[in-house]
């Protein structure tokens, strides 16, 4: 007979749970690493732990959490978006046209980000305002490029 061996989904489980309640500790030094490896963990599960702790953490703290809320995302992402575009290529349109209006809603939260940057092309330290531009003019390119898409997909259909 050969011997049972723990799966390493049952493992990262308990090693989040194990980290989320680290985020609990009265050490800050105990804190931090957990909030850097639950970033590295990239567990959507961590998620709401880490956006309560920013209530009452100092800037250290909250700079470390912001980071790993941010890694979380784009490690979440990245599967949803190869979600979506499977399913913009499924053979079913009642599953392209869902994936459309999904997507759509990923664009309006993209909306409400721009006008909170927006906001802080008015914050009174200079260096956030460069960054708050350098960000709008990220998205600004993004939009561009879609606007252009746009264009050629509407000049495609005229001919």
């Amino acid at each position: 007979m050969m011997p049972i061996e723990t799966t390493s989904r049952l493992a990262k489980l308990n090693i989040v749970d194990e980290l989320v309640q680290d985020l609990r500790s009265t050490d800050p030094t105990k804190r931090h690493k957990a909030i850097w490896d639950l970033g590295q963990q990239g567990d959507s599960r961590a998620i709401q732990p880490l956006v309560n702790m920013l209530i009452d953490a100092d800037s250290q703290q909250r700079n470390l959490i912001l980071a790993a809320l941010s890694e979380i995302n784009v490690r979440s992402l990245k599967p949803i978006n190869k979600a979506f575009a499977v399913s913009m290529q499924d053979e079913s349109p009642q599953v392209r046209q869902n994936a459309i209006r999904d997507l759509t809603r990923v664009y309006d939260m993209m909306a409400q980000m721009s006008q909170m940057l927006a906001h802080a092309l008015d914050d009174p330290d200079a260096e956030v305002q460069a960054t708050a531009r350098y960000a709008l003019t990220q998205m600004n390119r993004m939009r561009n490029v879609d606007k252009k898409s746009l264009a050629d997909s509407t000049l495609e259909d005229s001919r």
